[in-house]
This record gives C-alpha cells, structure tokens and sequence, in this order.
C-alpha cells in the first residue's frame, strides 16, 4: 500500500479568507459526521506540497467565534490527509514589548470560552487525550524560524488566552488578564487545538497582533476598524511566512507526539463501543481499534500488457496496461496490492517502477522469453464499446500462475480476467483466501462456460459488465440475471455498465449508482478494472465479514473508474490525490442525495 502524502492545513481567521500563492486551487465540499465546516476548504500546491485551506469564519466573514463548527473544520481537514494545520490568527496584546503588527508564535493556552463543543468524543465513547503541551513544538519552530526569515518581528512562545467573545474584553478583564502573564488574547485558537490534538494533528499558531487590548492606557481601546486595518497589513507577510513554512516542513512527523496521542487516550472498552459511535469516529480511531492485526494484503492475477489505443481524443501506443495492473494501481491506495502475472524480455525495469512508486510488491511478476502481451484497439464516440485491431499474446499464451509460497496465505483474492481453468488452480494455491473475486469477459463464457460455473461456485463475489451477465444466462433482464449467478454460488454480484453505472446485489442490498458526469473522457480502457482495484481495496481497508459494506465499495470503486478514463493508461491515477479522492466522494453523495416526498 502506498502511504498517502502528508497534506498540509492551513485556518486563515478574520481579515485572511483566502491563501495567495495556492497553485491549481479547487473547491471541496466535505460533509462530517459534526455537520459542515465554515465554508468549501480550497485544495492546491504550494510548491511540491498539498495544502488545504479553510477560511475559519467564511468567506465574507458569516460566524461569530462562538458560531463556528471547529469539530466539523477539523475533521473536515484530518478528512482530507491534513497532518499539520498553521492558524494565521488575529490577537489582541497583552504585553508592552508585543507591538501591533508583530507576530507571536505561542506555546501555551488559557481557556476562558464557555459551552462549546471542544471535543470530538462522548456519546459512547470516552477519551481524554494530554493537553500539557497543546502545541506541536516541531511546527511552531518552523513558523517561527520562517517569520524570521521572511522579516517580521516574531516573539518566540508565550500564552494565548481564548475567550469566549464576542465582545472584547472590560479593561477589569484586561488588567486581570495581565496579572496571569497572558502575552496575546483571541477568541478561537484553543478550541481549535484542542480538536487537532484529538484528531492527531500537529497544531501552530500564527497570532498576528493587532490591538493593544483595552488595558494599554495610551492607546485607544481595541476596535473592529484598528484590527482589520493592522491585519491587512500583515496579510501579505502571514502568506509569506506560511509559504516558508510549507516549504521547510517534513513529511515525517518524527520530532512530536502529535501523530499518536490517542494510542492510550480512550478508555471505553473496546466491546463496548457501540456500533454508531465507532462509525463516527472511524477515522481518528480505526488505526488503534484494529492496531493488533497486519494490513490486509490483495492478491491480483492477471494480465500485464502493452496497449496501443486511439479514440476520438486522443492516442496511446504501447501505454502500460493490462486487467492486473489497472487493479493493482487503483487498489493500491487502499491496500497492500500483491501482483501475479507475466511479461516477456522487453519489459524493463522502467516499467516496473511506475508499480513499485505505488507500493505494488511485483516480486510475483514473471519474466518469461519473448515479448510481452500486446492489445490493439480503438473506440469511436461510442466508448462503451471498443473494436479489437489486433491481440498479441506472446508470452501471456503460456501463462501458468505460480503462487509465491510466502503470499500463499493471502487473505484477499482478486482472480483478474483470465482462463477460467487458470483462476481455479489460483484457488488451489490459496486455499486460504477469506474473500475471492473475480472477474471474466465474454471469450471465456463462450468458450468455457462448464469451467467458469466451477469456478463461480467458489467466488464470494463477481464482478462482470451487463453484456456479459446476459451472455452467461441468457437472461436480458439484469435483476434475474443476478439472481441467477447468485445461485450458482457468489453471493454478491456487480454489474458493471460503463456510461450508465453500477449494479450490486447481495443478500442485504440492492444498489444502483450512477457513473460520474464527465466533461471529457480520454480513454476508457481499464475503467472496469480500476473500479474493481477501488471497490476489494475498499473491503480490504475496512475489514471484511459475513456482511460486506459494498454501498461505499461502489462509490469508491466509481471513484477510481471516473478517474482512471481522464488520462490513457493509468497516468492519471499516478498523479491522483487523496484530497481529490474524497472530494469526488462526496459529489457522489451529492449526485444521489434527493428529499422525500412530502
């Protein structure tokens, strides 16, 4: 499995409601188990790094600090891969020596809010999660060495009060607060740290001051105009130093404990979380609830190729393809992905390292003498349906599946289209396998359909375009041609239908999803197989029992599809994102998502 890159955040608070210098920026909505974020969080690059903004109060300044969703924010953010998140903050001062329009880079808080949702746990289950050190000192330090470098005048450490706002404080408040040895005085920071820190992500602040507070007897009190026209003033040096930033900052996170501070937080017995509360907080806990078992593994057999393909749109040649390789790349950014299959002499070890970039273990990939499989085929504005201008087997004719001995063990099975009588001596190999599916296509229903039922009386799943299904039963209708094949023995059955979507049935659901509307389709070649990577790497991220969450699979599985026809051969999931993934997730949601009648 290929680890997903690290993504920074960005919280730009009043006055920064947008993040100059923020390449190929696109909109994501993202929907939290909390209800929405502020706004659309604004996806790009800042140099070689993603970077997720979210303006904290929304663009055009909509909420008030006490208004703010900061559950929804964060997780929105942790949602999108974000492992660090720099706050570019406004503060009021507390000290003589912190001028407005310095920065302040503080390593401490005071809480002074009142009833807000400030953690994400409760309703089943309990955590409490060390809040000594609230922030992250490996960020922190590199926010403060990048304003330094970029020329502000920056205070290392201090306290940062949050109160609860709106009002600014009564000058008793403020002298108050003096006595504590508060430094800066703002209204949202710590709600938000508290959060990051349950949610495992490295939390700095940029507290940009604006004021003197009211306690500054020479200085007029803190008003709504002296803080925004300080603020902007400070707009264009913030973005500066969170450039430096994101650009200094590692990947590794190897200098903090942020990364694991639930490991021995939560205290609720594992048996006794209930089964909606673990739902909720799958993605801060799943790591630690299934920490005691090894990263599933898939193991794929199939064909690795060589196509050449020319649409309407564009052309191919001697692109890297093959049913194994589309599955294998798309599953592997879910899963462990384990590639058996054969290639001739001429496939280099230039062609190998675009699979191994993806954490594809290829030590199953035969080389055998001669040339690799070759496919030849072209499509018209009719993409569904391609015409074969030449297939040359090669060395994938003499194709016999060896198992690795140490891969034997298998848990996940994906038997790609090949020989029938081949997929059933797999199955002998990895007797073991807890979930096996598998594909076919139409020569090998015509040419042996008695080896095919054989096989499909031990698949779990089938996965096969509705030409197919129709061809192999006879039934035009798709509901009872399902029904059919699920008799023979696989008990859930996806039916692939290109431009029209999916179709899956099991004994708990029937579900129909469209595929994504796109603009501009490339190349469908592999579509099939890279839904087939998206829907088991799905299953196998999850976890996988008698009852299979194959709603979420098939959106997943559409996901990858959708993407993998935006380019020829698999180019375009090689630069694919984890940010693009859940932002085409939730426009399925959105895409299917209609009111009840009333």
């Amino acid at each position: 499995m290929s680890a997903p890159v690290p993504v920074i955040g960005v919280i730009g608070g009043s006055g920064l409601y947008a993040l100059s210098g923020l390449e190929n920026a696109r909109e994501i909505r993202v929907e939290t188990p909390f209800g929405a974020p502020s706004d659309a969080l604004r996806s790009g690059r800042i140099g070689d790094r993603e970077v997720v903004f979210l303006a904290r109060h929304g663009r055009g300044h909509r909420l008030l600090p006490g208004e703010i969703n900061y559950r929804a924010n964060v997780y929105a953010l942790k949602s999108l891969g974000v492992t660090r998140i720099l706050s570019a903050s406004a503060v009021g001062s507390m000290k003589e020596e912190i001028r407005p329009r310095d920065i302040v880079l503080p390593d401490q808080f005071i809480d002074r809010t009142r009833g807000r949702a400030a953690t994400f746990f409760g309703g089943g289950i309990a955590a409490h999660v060390g809040f000594a050190d609230p922030v992250c000192p490996e960020t922190r330090h590199a926010l403060l060495l990048a304003a330094r470098a970029a020329g502000a005048t920056a205070h290392d450490g201090g306290t940062y009060l949050c109160m609860e706002g709106p009002a600014f404080s009564t000058r008793a408040e403020s002298r108050l607060y003096r006595s504590w040895g508060v430094d800066v005085i703002g209204m949202t920071n710590l709600t938000e740290a508290k959060l990051a820190r349950e949610a495992e992500i490295c939390y700095a602040t940029l507290a940009l001051a604006t004021d003197y507070d009211c306690w500054h007897e020479e200085e007029e009190a803190v008003s709504v105009g002296t803080v925004l026209e300080n603020l902007q003033a400070n707009a264009r040096l913030a973005a500066e130093i969170v450039r430096r930033t994101v650009e200094a900052l590692p990947e590794a996170r190897t200098a903090c404990g942020c990364g694991e501070a639930l490991r021995h937080a939560v205290i609720t017995a594992e048996d006794a979380i209930a089964p909606e509360a673990r739902a909720r907080l799958g993605l801060l806990l799943d790591k630690y609830l299934a920490r005691e078992e090894d990263p599933v593994s898939i193991l794929v057999v199939g064909s690795v190729a060589f196509d050449t393909v020319k649409t309407p749109f564009g052309e191919g040649r001697e692109v890297l393809g093959g049913s194994a390789t589309h599955f294998a790349v798309s599953a592997s950014f879910w899963a462990n992905v384990r590639l058996v299959a054969v290639v001739g002499e001429d496939f280099t070890d230039e062609h190998r390292r675009p699979l191994v970039d993806r954490g594809i273990d290829v030590s199953g990939l035969a080389t055998a003498a001669g040339r690799t499989f070759r496919w030849v085929g072209e499509y018209d504005y009719d993409l569904n349906n391609p015409r074969t201008l030449d297939t040359q087997l090669n060395v994938f004719a003499s194709f016999r599946p060896e198992i690795p001995l140490a891969w034997r063990d298998t848990p996940l099975l994906f038997l790609a289209n090949i020989d029938p009588d081949l997929q059933r001596d797999v199955l002998e190999q990895v007797p073991r396998a807890s979930l096996v599916a598998a594909d076919t296509m139409n020569y090998w229903i015509a040419s042996k359909p008695e080896s095919l039922k054989a096989l499909l009386a031990r698949v779990r799943i089938l996965l096969i375009n509705d030409g197919e299904i129709r061809q192999l039963t006879g039934e035009p209708n798709l509901v009872r041609a399902a029904a059919v094949v699920r008799a023979w023995g696989p008990r859930t059955i996806v039916i692939k239908r290109g431009e029209h979507g999916v179709l899956v049935f099991d004994a708990e659901t029937v579900f129909a999803l469209p595929a994504y509307p796109l603009e501009a389709v490339l190349d469908p070649t592999g579509a099939g197989d890279a839904f087939a990577g998206g829907f088991l790497g799905y299953l196998a991220a999850r976890g996988f029992g008698e009852v299979l969450d194959v709603r979420r699979a098939a959106v997943v599985g559409s996901v990858m599809a959708s993407y993998q026809v935006e380019a020829f051969s698999f180019d375009r999931l090689a630069t694919l994102t984890w940010p693009e993934i859940r932002d085409r997730y939730q426009k399925f949601i959105h895409l299917t998502r209609f009111d009840p009648l009333p």
